[in-house]
């Protein structure tokens, strides 16, 4: 398979998933579509973020030497087609 169609296989596939979540949010079916949703938990300074950017594939996580993040992050993906492959936008 090309880089493109995995491409546009990767944007079907989200696309099929964006749908699914507005479907299960209008008809508040949320609970009995399993939706995947991942929490991660942990002591200080013990790699979560750093698991984050490894689980989603691109560096998204603030993270120092010392403490980095100190409060609960919820990450939505979106797809951007507007955006180059190379590019990720963060919203804070």
């Amino acid at each position: 398979m090309s880089a493109d169609q995995e491409r546009r296989k990767g944007k079907a596939i989200f696309d099929a998933y964006v749908s699914l979540r507005k479907i299960a949010e209008k008809y508040e079916l949320e609970e009995k579509l399993a939706i995947p949703r991942v929490v991660f938990v942990g002591e200080t300074s013990s790699g979560k973020s750093m698991l984050v950017q490894n689980f989603l594939r691109f560096p998204c996580a603030f993270s120092q030497s010392d403490v980095g993040t100190r409060c609960p992050i919820l990450y939505r993906l979106r797809y951007n087609s507007t955006l180059d492959d190379n590019v990720i936008l963060i919203k804070h």
